[in-house]
């Protein structure tokens, strides 16, 4: 048998440019996701500001390991 395609990102093909409006939107995301939380009408709790706090950022931190697979193979 062969050996199976590999099939690689084209990262030569990515530019920094490509990179802002993700991060924009990320950043934006997050800044809601904390705003929703500071703005929480319920009592404070570890669980809707801590949990909150640390689930915030999701997306942000996505493009970021995106960004830093991209930044270390270049």
């Amino acid at each position: 048998m062969g050996r199976p395609s590999q099939r690689r990102p084209s990262f030569n093909k990515a530019k920094v440019a490509d990179f802002k409006p993700a991060f924009e939107a990320a950043m934006a995301e997050k800044q809601t996701e904390i705003k929703q939380i500071s703005t929480n009408s319920e009592p404070a709790s570890f669980q809707n500001t801590i949990e909150g706090l640390e689930k915030a950022g999701q997306t942000l931190k996505r493009v970021q390991s995106i960004y830093d697979i991209w930044k270390s193979n270049m």
